[in-house]
C-alpha cells in the first residue's frame, strides 16, 4: 500500500497501523479518553456552532444579500445507510426542500449520478448537479404534457468521461466482486466503489483492488469519502466549481448573494472552501464528530438538517427574505403562499390552521420545526393570550 494512488484523509474507518491494533484501540478505550472527545468536541462545536442554535448568526449574515440554497444529498437530507440503492428521502424531509425552493433558488449537488439523485429527490424545481458536479441540470417545465429541461441549463465539463467510465465500472466490479460487502455504482461521470459493509478486515482489500486497476488510469484519480473510494476525472472541477457556475448561471452577483451549502462528506469541503474564500455565503457541516472544515456552522445529523430547512422557511416568508422584493432570476421565481385572510403559511400553520389552496401546509409545516420557523412573523401577535400559549409551547 506505499505506493497507493488513492488519497486518503484521517478518518474512523480506514487508519494508520494494522486493524487489529485499531480495535484493540477502541476496546481499550478508557473513561478518561472518552471524556477528553467531549471535551474536544464542545471545544470544537465552538468554533462551529450549531447554527440551529444559533440562527441569529444566519439572519446577521444574510441581511441584505439574495440567498441562494445548496444541498449535499446522502448523508445531509438522508441518513447514510448499508445499501447505497435505499437511500431513499422522507416525505418530511422532501417537503421541506419543497417549501424552500419556493423561496429561495436550491440546487442538490451530489457525488451520485444525476438522474439517480433526481428519482430519489422527486423534484422537479431544483437544480441538480450530479457526479460531483460534473453533470449539471435545471429545472423541469411541462410542455405540451411532457417534463423537458430548461435551455441552458445543462452543462456537462466531464462529457468526454462517459463511456471510460462506463467501461471502469465493469473493470473494478470484476476486481472487488468475491470480496464480501463491496459494490460498484456508475455515476456517469465518475465511478463509486463502496466498502460499509464489508468486514473492516476487508477495507485494504477494496483498496488494494481498487488501486491495482487505477495503474492503467493516469488520467483519473480517487479521492475517498465515508466507506466510499470516488473514481473521477483528472480536471480542475469539484462541488465548489459547480456551486460557483450554478450563481453564474442563475445570473447572480457574488457580492449580491449569500450562499449556504449544506454537506457531510469530505468532497462537500471544496464548495465550503470556495464560499470562504469568495465571501459569498457559508457552509454548514453536517456531522457528530470532530472534523476540518472550512464550513461555518454546524447541524448534527439529517434531522436537525429538515429542522434548519423548515426554520429557514419561517425566515423566508418574512420581508428580510429579499426575494420577496426581487421575485425571481435566471430559471427560477419565488412562490409566494399566503392565506386568504394574507397571513403567511408559515403563521396559519403555526396556529393549526391550513391553505385551502395547498393541501401540504396542513400537517407538514405544521410540525415541531415549521412552528419554530414561524416565530419570525408571530412576536406581532404577542399581546394576545393565543399567542403567549404558543410562546410557552415552542420555547419549551
Amino acid at each position: 500500500m506505499e505506493n497507493s494512488r488513492i488519497s486518503f484523509e484521517p478518518s474512523e474507518d480506514i487508519r494508520q497501523g494494522s486493524v487489529g491494533s485499531v480495535n484493540t484501540m477502541h476496546r481499550d478505550a478508557s473513561a478518561a479518553s472518552i471524556n477528553q472527545e467531549r471535551v474536544l468536541y464542545e471545544a470544537w462545536k465552538e468554533s462551529h456552532p450549531c447554527v440551529l442554535k444559533n440562527f441569529d448568526q444566519f439572519e446577521a449574515a444574510a441581511a441584505g444579500k439574495l440567498v441562494a440554497i445548496f444541498l449535499d444529498y446522502d448523508g445531509t437530507l438522508t441518513p447514510i445507510v448499508n445499501n447505497p440503492d435505499a437511500a431513499h428521502m422522507s416525505e418530511h424531509m422532501r417537503e421541506a426542500v419543497r417549501r424552500v425552493a419556493r423561496l429561495f433558488p436550491t440546487a442538490i449537488i451530489s457525488g451520485r449520478g444525476r438522474e439517480k439523485v433526481e428519482q430519489f429527490v422527486q423534484l422537479k424545481e431544483l437544480f441538480y448537479a450530479g457526479s460531483h458536479g460534473m453533470d449539471i441540470a435545471g429545472p423541469k417545465i411541462k410542455v405540451d404534457g411532457q417534463l423537458i429541461e430548461e435551455d441552458g441549463a445543462t452543462f456537462q465539463p466531464a462529457a468526454q468521461y462517459e463511456p471510460l467510465m462506463m467501461k471502469l465500472a465493469e473493470k473494478l466490479w470484476n476486481a472487488i466482486n468475491k470480496i464480501p460487502g463491496s459494490t460498484v455504482e456508475n455515476n456517469k461521470f465518475c465511478v463509486s466503489v463502496h466498502f460499509r459493509n464489508c468486514a473492516p478486515e476487508d477495507y485494504d482489500l477494496v483498496t488494494a483492488a481498487v488501486d491495482k486497476v487505477m495503474t492503467e488510469h493516469q488520467e483519473l484519480h480517487v479521492t475517498r469519502g465515508r466507506k466510499v473510494l470516488e473514481v473521477k476525472p483528472k480536471m480542475d472541477w469539484n462541488k465548489g466549481s459547480a456551486l460557483l457556475h450554478l450563481v453564474r448561471m442563475l445570473g447572480l452577483d457574488e457580492k449580491d448573494v449569500f450562499c449556504v451549502y449544506i454537506g457531510d462528506d469530505r468532497t462537500d469541503e471544496d464548495a465550503f472552501q470556495v464560499l470562504a474564500e469568495t465571501g459569498t455565503g457559508s457552509g454548514i457541516l453536517v456531522s457528530t464528530k470532530c472534523k476540518s472544515t472550512a464550513g461555518k456552522w454546524t447541524l448534527k445529523d439529517p434531522a436537525e438538517v429538515a429542522s434548519f430547512l423548515y426554520r429557514l422557511v419561517g425566515w423566508g416568508h418574512t420581508s428580510a427574505n429579499r426575494w420577496h422584493e426581487q421575485s425571481k432570476c435566471n430559471g427560477w421565481h419565488l412562490i409566494a403562499e399566503t392565506t386568504p385572510q394574507g397571513k403567511s403559511a408559515a403563521v396559519m400553520a403555526a396556529f393549526g390552521g391550513s391553505n385551502g389552496g395547498d393541501g401540504a401546509i396542513s400537517g407538514v409545516v405544521g410540525s415541531a420545526a415549521g412552528r419554530l420557523g414561524a416565530l419570525h412573523e408571530l412576536p406581532a401577535l404577542a399581546t394576545t393570550a393565543k399567542w403567549e400559549i404558543m410562546r410557552r409551547t415552542l420555547t419549551t
